[in-house]
């Protein structure tokens, strides 16, 4: 025998669709997006292009790092 199984995933390719476009989006601002985890650390888990730029940090030492540390990277570089 055969067991078919069907289901509609018109709204699961709507879905990946917003969130491609959605993350292009913040991908290409000139605004400094950060995401920042409600935890007590509140360590950062995103920073787009535009903020690694305005802030002059490397992406790859940023993400997982408390924001009061970025925070203070960002007091420094600023006025340099």
């Amino acid at each position: 025998g055969r067991v078919w199984s069907f289901r509609d995933v018109t709204e699961r390719r709507q879905q990946e669709e917003s969130l491609r476009l959605a993350n292009r989006a913040i991908n290409s601002s000139t605004h400094g997006i950060i995401l920042i985890e409600n935890s007590p650390q509140f360590l950062t888990t995103y920073l787009n292009p535009a903020s690694i730029q305005l802030l002059h940090l490397d992406d790859i030492d940023s993400i997982q790092k408390p924001f009061l540390i970025l925070s203070d990277a960002f007091s420094n570089n600023w006025w340099n």
